[in-house]
C-alpha cells in the first residue's frame, strides 16, 4: 500500500469514527468543539474585563447593582461552559477507550485517532482551569468584593475627592483583571552597556553614579529609551539626596515592595516616603560605590526590568556596610517612567 492510499484509508477511518460517535463528519468534530470552547472562554474573559473596566470608569455602577448583575450573568455563562467542558472531557476519554474495540480500524488508524484525542485533552484542561479561575473570582466579586470596592470609593470620595477615589477603584480593579488579560507580545530587550572602565568610588553627594547608555537594535513600540535612561540616572542620583521626596517621587502610587508592611507585598508611595525619611535620619552620611548594571529586560510593551548592584557604607546612629543586589521594574505611565516593583538582597559586612 503506497503512502497516498494509506493516507486516504486513514482519512476514511477518521470520518467513519466521527460518524459512529454521533459527530457527523460535516458537523463538529471533537477538535472543532475544543476550538469553539477556547473561543468562548476568551470571549467571556473579554466581557469580564470590560465589565470591571466600565465600573472603574463609572464607580456608581458598583452601587447601582449594574456591575453585580453583569457578573451574575457572566457567572451563568461560565457555569454553562464548564458543564460543556466536562462533557467534552468525558467524551474524549470514552472515545479513546472505545478505540480498542473498533474492529474496522487498523493499528495505524487507532494510533492516529488516539493521538488526535490526546492532543485535544491538554488545551481542554487549560480551558477548564481558566473557567474555574473565573468562577472563583466572579463568586468573590458578587458576594464580597464589589461592595468592598464601592466602600473604598465612597470613603475616598468623601475625604480625598472624586479623582483620588477613582484612582483607588482603578487600582483594585486592575489587580483583579490582570490575570485575565491577554499576554502582550514580548518586545526586543534593550541592553545597558556599561563603561569598560570600573566605576570610581562615589560619596554623597556623588557625581553621576553610572554613565551608561541604553542600546537596542529594535526599540519596543512607543517606548522612549532615552527617557528611560534619563529616569534611571535621576533615580540613582536620588540616593544622594537627604530629601526623602526625591527618592519617593520616582515610584508609582502603588508598588510591589519587598519592605512593604502589608502581607500582600504592596506599598503606597506614602509608605516609601516614610521609610526613606527614617533611613535618611538614621544614616545621614552615605557612600555608594562599585555601581553596576547587570541586566535589563523588556517584560511588556512599556515595562522594563533592571538588575543592578552596589557597595555601600552608611554612617549615623550606627555604622553599616555591605553589598546590595537590586531588581526593579519600571513602567511608562503616561509620559513618565515610574518604579512599580522593588526587591533587593543585601549582604551585610558590618
Amino acid at each position: 500500500m503506497n503512502k497516498q492510499i494509506l493516507s486516504n484509508s486513514i482519512h476514511i477511518a477518521i470520518v467513519l469514527f466521527l460518524t459512529t460517535i454521533g459527530l457527523p463528519c460535516h458537523g463538529q468534530s471533537t477538535a472543532e468543539v475544543a476550538t469553539k470552547i477556547k473561543q468562548e472562554i476568551d470571549s467571556i474573559k473579554t466581557e469580564f474585563v470590560g465589565t470591571l473596566q466600565a465600573a472603574a470608569s463609572n464607580p456608581e455602577n458598583l452601587q447601582s447593582g449594574q456591575t453585580k448583575a453583569a457578573c451574575e450573568q457572566i457567572l451563568e455563562n461560565v457555569n454553562s461552559l464548564q458543564s460543556r467542558i466536562n462533557e467534552t472531557a468525558d467524551l474524549l476519554a470514552k472515545r479513546e477507550s472505545d478505540l480498542a474495540s473498533k474492529t474496522g480500524l487498523g493499528e495505524a488508524e487507532k494510533l492516529e485517532l488516539k493521538q488526535a484525542l490526546q492532543s485535544q485533552r491538554k488545551p481542554l484542561e487549560q480551558n477548564k482551569l481558566a473557567a474555574a479561575q473565573l468562577q472563583t473570582e466572579l463568586k468573590s466579586l458578587i458576594t464580597l468584593k464589589i461592595d468592598s470596592i464601592y466602600e473604598v470609593y465612597k470613603n475616598y470620595l468623601d475625604i480625598s475627592g472624586a479623582d483620588q477615589a477613582r484612582l483607588k477603584v482603578e487600582a483594585r480593579i486592575n489587580e483583579i483583571t490582570l490575570p485575565f488579560l491577554p499576554p502582550k507580545p514580548k518586545p526586543p530587550t534593550p541592553k545597558i552597556t556599561p563603561n569598560p572602565s570600573p566605576s570610581p568610588k562615589r560619596e554623597i553627594p556623588p557625581p553621576k553614579p553610572v554613565q551608561e547608555t541604553l542600546q537596542t537594535d529594535s526599540s519596543p513600540e512607543n517606548v522612549d529609551l532615552s527617557g528611560l535612561q534619563t529616569f534611571f540616572q535621576s533615580y540613582l542620583d536620588s540616593f544622594a539626596s537627604n530629601d526623602p521626596h526625591d527618592l519617593a517621587d520616582h515610584y508609582a502610587d502603588r508598588v510591589q515592595y519587598c519592605y512593604a508592611k502589608s502581607p500582600n507585598g504592596w506599598a503606597y508611595k506614602s509608605e516609601i516616603l516614610e521609610g526613606a525619611g527614617k533611613f535618611i535620619s538614621n544614616f545621614p552620611q552615605r557612600k555608594y560605590f562599585n555601581i553596576s548594571i547587570h541586566e535589563t529586560e523588556a517584560i511588556g510593551q512599556d515595562v522594563i526590568k533592571i538588575n543592578y548592584s552596589f557597595d555601600y557604607e552608611y554612617h549615623g546612629r550606627k555604622f553599616a556596610a555591605g553589598h546590595a543586589n537590586v531588581w526593579i521594574k519600571v513602567q511608562l505611565i503616561g509620559d513618565t517612567w515610574r518604579v512599580i516593583s522593588f526587591n533587593e538582597s543585601v549582604q551585610r559586612r558590618k
